[in-house]
């Protein structure tokens, strides 16, 4: 169920067009805790952004450089 989530989330902080597939940076969850029970899971990945997903569905994403990402412009499926 997160998965799907946290995979569309990481392709929208992808911001460089990379024309050989080498060069897209890879990214993996570093630390992550499951309050799913209770409120949802968060997530900090390696490069230090952070994410929540709440179980009503709602997200939030801080980048390294302490950017807010406005999660209502993207899509998921």
């Amino acid at each position: 169920m997160y998965t799907r989530y946290v995979r569309i989330e990481l392709l929208w902080l992808i911001t460089d067009e990379a024309e050989d597939p080498a060069a897209v940076p890879i990214y993996w969850v570093s630390k992550w805790v499951d309050y799913s029970d209770k409120y949802g899971l968060g997530y900090q990945l390696c490069d230090n952004s952070v994410g929540v997903l709440f179980n009503d569905s709602t997200r939030v994403i801080l980048t390294s450089n302490g950017e807010y990402v406005p999660l209502a412009s993207l899509h998921f499926i």
